[in-house]
This record gives structure tokens, sequence and C-alpha cells, in this order.
């Protein structure tokens, strides 16, 4: 009868091979961080010509928080991006023509 050879050297190849496999999908794959200016150009493509408010914006991008919502949309309106309408928390912005 022919003598079994270990697996040891084989479970650790696979397992070694699974991990290189795994840490090359997660480099490839991991969402990368939005700029203000990647936010500003994702909601100029969702919202179009139509006005939305801050919490608009902030439900299309759910990670940001108020005060980053409110800085984007402050420094989009102080380069003439957006125009903006309306006082504080009832303020409305629509954006203007390239």
């Amino acid at each position: 009868m022919a003598a079994i050879q270990p697996m040891g050297p084989l479970i650790e190849f696979c397992l070694e091979l699974i991990y290189e496999s795994l840490v090359e999908f997660a480099r490839e794959f991991r969402p990368r961080k939005l700029t203000q200016a990647d936010r500003i150009e994702l909601a100029r493509e969702h919202f179009k010509g139509s006005q939305f408010t801050r919490k608009d914006y902030m439900s299309l991008h759910k990670t940001i928080s108020t005060a980053t919502a409110s800085r984007d949309l402050a420094g989009a309106v102080a380069t003439r991006t957006l125009s903006m309408s309306g006082e504080q928390a009832l303020s409305r912005y629509r954006f203007l023509l390239k």
C-alpha cells in the first residue's frame, strides 16, 4: 500500500493563494473616497436641472455629515456651479449651465 502524503503543504499553499486573491480583490473593489468635486458632479448628473435641498443632497450621498453637505453646497455656490434661493434650512439649489 502506498504511503499517504501529509496534507499540510497543500493546505498551506491553498490558504496562501486564497489570501493573495482576497487582498487583490479588496484592492480593486474598495470604493474610493469621493471628493467634494466628485460629489457635486454626481449630484449634477442625478438632479439634472431640478431644484433640490441639502436633505436631497444628503440622501444621494448617504455617508456624509450635515456639515460636509453644507460645505459642499456652499463651495459650489461660491464657484457659481449652483444657484441658491432661500435662507438656511429652506435653501434650495439648482445647477447652473456649464
